[in-house]
């Protein structure tokens, strides 16, 4: 077993469904290294895109590497269908237990095509919550958004380093905190009962439910400050 770990963020997305649709990861390397990739189909579905994302962000590793990988996704539909599912579909010919033709088997087909090249065993699947402060899934999200929306949708950081020690200061609240900006005054509340105590008849003031110091410091910056 390898001591190098390479982890994988993916997300898909789909403007309409079917419509065009678009996926996108980040590849980050130990030491912080890192690479973004996406690309875009049209006409697609929400499903079929968590499912490329993940197929393309594993091909794009060295083929000839023996890194652990660590794919992180929003997508239980992925995890559940590569770790679980596809083996059954593969003894049953293809066909749900119902008898029906399995959705997406083109899709379903690269990936395990994939995955078996790079190793089964090495590659350990993770679920994190969509929209929940977590800094690469967020930028996964907005790759395949783009893409979704514009087949002229650019990567602005295509590599880089990332700093590591950031990015584990990043992770979701235990709970929910409250923030609010009245009359040039930024507080942050532990409770909704202080935040409203704050903003309740005050001209002009904001206020939001954040989940994470990184959606935090994004609705600030959004507010100008």
């Amino acid at each position: 077993m390898s001591d190098q770990i390479v982890r994988i963020y993916t997300d898909g997305a789909c403007s309409g469904n079917p419509g065009p649709g678009g996926w996108g990861a980040i590849i980050l390397f130990d030491g912080g290294k890192f690479f973004e990739i996406g690309g875009r189909l049209n006409p697609t579905t929400n499903n079929q895109m968590e499912i490329l994302a993940a197929k393309e962000a594993i091909d794009s590793l060295s083929p000839d590497s023996d890194w652990e990988i660590e794919v992180y996704t929003d997508s239980m539909f992925v995890i559940n269908g590569i770790t679980k599912w596809v083996h059954g579909w593969v003894k049953n010919g293809w066909k749900t237990k119902e008898g029906a033709d399995v959705s997406n088997k083109k899709f379903w087909l690269e990936l395990l095509a994939t995955t078996k090249r790079k190793g089964l065993k090495r590659i350990h699947w993770n679920h994190v919550k969509g929209h929940a402060g977590n800094l690469l899934n967020e930028r996964a999200d907005e790759i395949a958004v783009g893409f979704s929306k514009t087949e002229n949708f650019s990567i602005e950081l295509k590599k880089g380093h990332l700093n590591l020690s950031a990015l584990s200061n990043a992770k979701p609240f235990s709970s929910p905190k409250y923030i609010s900006y009245v009359s040039g005054l930024f507080k942050v509340h532990d409770t909704w009962g202080e935040c409203e105590q704050a903003v309740k008849g005050r001209a002009g003031a904001k206020f939001k439910k954040v989940k994470s110091d990184s959606e935090l410091e994004k609705v600030k910056k959004s507010w100008g400050l």
